[in-house]
């Protein structure tokens, strides 16, 4: 009997020990599915709550590494924060290529339009540091120089990095270029750019448009639409007539500017767009009544509202015009009206 008392006194000894000292077992926590966080993401960055987009994005890329919306999210929050440093760093892990790294990491400033209190020149550095032989970083460096006119060193960082530059690539940087050289007052040096591109065959829209631009700024309209008409003359683009169109409207020759407006639109299928921009009258509605309707006015006469009332007109401009009349309320009067 001792003995089976003494049993039960140890498993309850037993018992009370593995319930004190049991391991509390832990919560199991909801994952939140990659769907509803890539939502919450969007609507932190459309709600400009970049700093709740950031851990967003963070989780999202650790699920997903290439998540190329969740990087650029997470970029542009960094970017609007101010935090260059960690949006610099970003850059440099995603792009594994250092020359395609520090074009991208000197084309944030322009491409984030930053203000004027705000200087690129973290990123700039940070690309010229990385790739000293890609040209790109001193281009955007020296537009950024150019628009707050620091001329000499504008030029002195155009030109070298232009020289950096493949002859391919010269091409797609040569309106930069030119724009570095205008704002810069090396004026001459713009235009000059600009002709050598066209002369070359480079005649993309951004070129002629570029060209034509400093003709405008300078108010040289008259030079502009002389030489728009001497290129159209070796080679008719409807570039060239737009932009010809362009200075015609702002001299104030609509005529012209009009025809060619007409121009672009039969010739290079531009719709009605330069015909609205320049107010042309070919864009104007025919007013001439074309259907069997009644046009209802609304007449005041003696302190007394009428309506008066046109029914079926016939328009003919060769021959006359021709409607039914009916004038509402007390007086009643009804009629056709012939005008020859």
């Amino acid at each position: 009997m001792k003995k089976l008392l003494l049993i039960a006194m140890m498993f309850g000894f037993i018992s009370q020990s593995i319930a004190q000292t049991a391991v509390p077992v832990k919560p199991v926590l909801k994952i939140i599915p990659t769907k509803t966080l890539k939502k919450q993401l969007a609507s932190a960055m459309k709600r400009k709550k970049y700093s709740q987009a950031i851990p967003l994005a963070d989780t999202l890329l650790k699920r997903n590494p290439k998540d190329e919306t969740s990087f650029f999210n997470k970029l542009g929050a960094q970017i609007m924060l101010k935090r260059d440093n960690d949006a610099i760093l970003s850059l440099k892990k995603w792009v594994k290529n250092k020359d395609t790294a520090a074009s991208s990491i000197a084309s944030v400033p322009s491409q984030f339009e930053f203000a004027a209190n705000r200087s690129g020149m973290a990123y700039y550095k940070a690309a010229m540091a990385m790739a000293p032989k890609n040209g790109q970083p001193y281009l955007f460096y020296a537009a950024e120089l150019a628009d707050n006119k620091k001329s000499d060193l504008a030029m002195l960082n155009a030109k070298k990095g232009y020289a950096l530059l493949p002859e391919s690539y010269k091409k797609q940087f040569s309106t930069l270029y030119a724009t570095i050289n205008y704002m810069s007052d090396n004026k001459e040096e713009a235009y000059k750019e600009m002709e050598s591109e066209i002369d070359k065959g480079n005649t993309s829209s951004n070129v002629i448009s570029t060209y034509f631009k400093f003709y405008r700024q300078d108010k040289r309209l008259d030079d502009g639409i002389k030489k728009a008409t001497e290129l159209i003359s070796k080679d008719s683009l409807g570039n060239y007539f737009a932009q010809r169109g362009i200075m015609y409207n702002l001299a104030g020759n609509s005529e012209k500017a009009c025809e060619d407006a007409v121009t672009l639109k039969q010739n290079f299928n531009e719709e009605d767009y330069w015909l609205r921009r320049f107010n042309c009258p070919q864009i104007l509605a025919d007013a001439t009544p074309n259907m069997r309707r009644t046009y209802i006015y609304t007449v005041k006469f003696n302190g007394q509202d009428y309506d008066f009332r046109v029914s079926n007109p016939k328009v003919d401009m060769n021959n006359g015009v021709n409607f039914k009349y009916k004038l509402t309320g007390e007086v009643g009067y009804a009629g056709t009206v012939d005008i020859s």
